[in-house]
């Protein structure tokens, strides 16, 4: 192979290198500076509803155990247009399904 297409191929390939190592570069600034100032988030209350016990599955890696520990949450207030979509949603399936 001739000299002059070898260097030719080398010198692309060195721009696109150092084009790849500063968009590498710009990422890790970027990643950096948004994981140094956590976005600030408003958490709402819990609802009102009624309490409903629920259970929680939680896995402990280093012991290698499932545990299940139950809590009690508040559920938010069912505004009119949840519990007519709830209303839609729960027809027999023994009538559709033959």
């Amino acid at each position: 192979m001739n000299s002059r297409p070898v260097l030719v191929l080398t010198a692309c390939l060195s721009v696109l290198v150092i084009a790849l190592s500063f968009y590498a570069w710009q990422l890790r600034k970027n990643a950096v500076s948004e994981a140094s100032s956590p976005a600030l988030q408003i958490v709402t209350p819990p609802g009102n509803g009624e309490p409903k016990q629920v259970t929680l599955s939680v896995a402990h890696d280093d012991s290698g155990v499932l545990r299940n520990p139950t809590s009690t949450l508040r559920s938010p207030p069912v505004t009119p247009l949840a519990s007519s979509l709830r209303n839609s949603l729960s027809f027999p399936l023994s009538r559709h399904c033959r």
